[in-house]
């Protein structure tokens, strides 16, 4: 909903429920449409989920779940994997590909549940297993590549997947 829309709807409901009146309602409808199109696009980002189909086979072949494992927020089979293990099954093209798509896909999900785009509440509870896990499992990959090549490397997803580690202790569904 747009600024001219608000201005618009205060001058038909002015009359009825006073200036005041007027600009609350338009301000709380705001607030609602706006909430329901960060959560679409919480909803657009788990369907692309869906795209990385191919890339999860390769990289649970690669790196298969290990049934005693337990990481830190409690995703059984997921343990972060040495950088150095990474890096030596990344010379295989398909391989290097498919962790740099997830990567990504998780960078800009994290982007965009940080700056508001989507919310988090949603995102959190449609991927947070999933987002877990492979962030948990790169983790030292994304350290090497923070050092050695660019600071800023999945900065966001760092950051976000830090704060759901710890929302993962008391985990307890947002909307239930």
């Amino acid at each position: 909903m747009d600024s001219a829309l608000i201005i618009e709807i205060c001058k038909i409901a002015a009359p009825i429920a006073g200036p005041i009146g007027a600009v609350s309602w338009a301000i709380l409808k705001y607030k609602q449409e706006r909430l329901k199109e960060i959560r679409g696009r919480a909803i657009d980002m788990d369907r692309d989920w869906l795209h990385l189909r191919e890339a999860r086979q390769i990289i649970d072949r690669e790196f298969p779940r290990e049934p005693n494992a337990i990481g830190n927020h409690g995703v059984l089979g997921t343990k972060i994997i040495p950088a150095d293990v990474i890096i030596e099954r990344i010379k295989n093209p398909e391989v290097s590909s498919a962790i740099d798509s997830m990567l990504t896909h998780f960078e800009t999900i994290s982007l965009a549940v940080i700056c508001g785009a989507a919310d988090e509440d949603m995102v959190f509870e449609l991927m947070n297993v999933s987002f877990l896990r492979y962030s948990m499992m790169f983790r030292d990959l994304v350290k090497h590549r923070q050092a050695n090549e660019h600071q800023s490397y999945c900065i966001y997803m760092t950051h976000l997947s830090k704060k759901w580690e710890t929302r993962m202790i008391n985990y307890k569904s947002c909307f239930i």
